[in-house]
């Protein structure tokens, strides 16, 4: 019997040095700010507000983000999945 993977999400195609970015940057905020969840607190145009400072920071050539040590770019992706995962949580509720 063959499985029935078509439709399915492939985490495999995200990789794992993405991961570990994002982990080290949650670590971080999870450090700084308190619980795990504590983003759903903040409003969405923080976030954006955020990843945009954290990409121009990288465009202009700093690659680390002095207070944590994490890439700039990690930082941005941490904050833009923030919102992808609101958008998730929220489709699902209606």
């Amino acid at each position: 019997m063959s499985k029935k993977d078509q439709g399915k999400p492939e985490p495999a195609l995200t990789y794992y040095s993405l991961i570990c970015e994002i982990s080290a940057v949650r670590k971080y905020g999870i450090a700084k700010y308190g619980a795990a969840e504590d983003w759903l607190t903040t409003e969405p145009m923080r976030h954006f507000n955020a990843a945009l400072r954290h990409i121009y920071a990288y465009l202009e050539g700093a690659e680390t983000d002095d207070a944590s040590g994490c890439s700039h770019l990690a930082h941005a992706v941490t904050n833009l999945m923030f919102e992808i995962e609101r958008k998730h949580r929220l489709s699902k509720e209606k």
